[in-house]
């Protein structure tokens, strides 16, 4: 299996190197390309397996691989020459031939996590959110709903579900869906309790921007009823200077009834 790739802390894409070709260099990649979809056409005609699945196998007590069958297993060429094409980031040309291998086979795990890691990078969230989800389907699949075992990473043909599954997390983070993020996190760490991939500083994220959103949201309740209890306030205190005016009204009625120089007597005499 290729040496896999992570995400450049520079920006530049899935690879973590930076690789310029030259165009000789590009036109043999496409070349090469060429005669690969045409040797994969040709092994597809000739193995045609559809019942054959992703399982999975004990290779010591409690750790266990994924198996790919034949079917899958026919496209590893193929996806050797996508991992050239991504060290050199021709993403475009990375799609193309992954698009085109899943026409060939839908099942094709490796190629939608890879799509998925592409559409994440390129912040396509639904997107890769589609082909990173399928890409786990497919080894839950493979697991069973008793799985209780563990799946080392250092083991490749478990490389791509499990990196299938850490971009799912992220992706999931970035589009707000919290719980189900976190769901399939802590399955991750149940499999990979060394957390190779860093599920936990994911989960760590998550939790401070919930706390800080529960912090915001309760300031914001508290700013409400300090605002209500002032409105409430001030609505008490015209109220209350409005009757204080009203008691004085009978008073001044009278006093207009006498003015001045009238000492309330007959006549104006006392």
């Amino acid at each position: 299996m290729p040496k896999k790739y992570h995400a450049d802390e520079s920006g530049n894409g899935p690879g973590s190197e930076r690789h310029r070709a030259e165009d000789g260099q590009a036109e043999n990649r496409c070349e090469k390309r060429f005669r690969g979809k045409k040797r994969g056409s040709q092994r597809t005609r000739n193995l045609k397996l559809p019942g054959q699945r992703i399982s999975v196998r004990e290779i010591s007590p409690g750790i266990f691989e994924l198996v790919y069958p034949p079917r899958i297993r026919q496209f590893k060429e193929d996806i050797e020459e996508v991992y050239d094409i991504i060290a050199h980031e021709e993403w475009d040309l990375a799609v193309d031939e992954l698009l085109w291998l899943l026409q060939q086979c839908r099942d094709l795990l490796e190629a939608h996590q890879l799509l998925g890691r592409i559409a994440l990078y390129r912040n396509k969230l639904e997107l890769a959110r589609g082909h990173l989800g399928y890409a786990f389907e497919l080894g839950l699949k493979a697991l069973g709903k008793n799985f209780k075992g563990r799946l080392p990473l250092n083991r490749p043909t478990n490389q791509p579900f499990l990196q299938a599954g850490r971009d799912l997390v992220e992706c999931l983070a970035r589009l707000g869906e919290r719980a189900l993020a976190q769901s399939v996190a802590e399955q991750l760490l149940t499999w990979t309790p060394e957390d190779p991939l860093g599920v936990r500083k994911i989960l760590e994220r998550l939790q401070g921007e919930a706390i800080e959103e529960k912090q915001i949201e309760e300031k914001e309740i508290a700013d409400r009823e300090l605002n209500q209890a002032a409105e409430s306030d001030l609505a008490r205190d015209e109220e209350s200077s409005g009757s204080s005016s009203n008691a004085l009204l009978p008073g001044s009625a009278q006093e207009s009834e006498n003015p001045p120089g009238n000492c309330g007597g007959k006549d104006g005499k006392a």
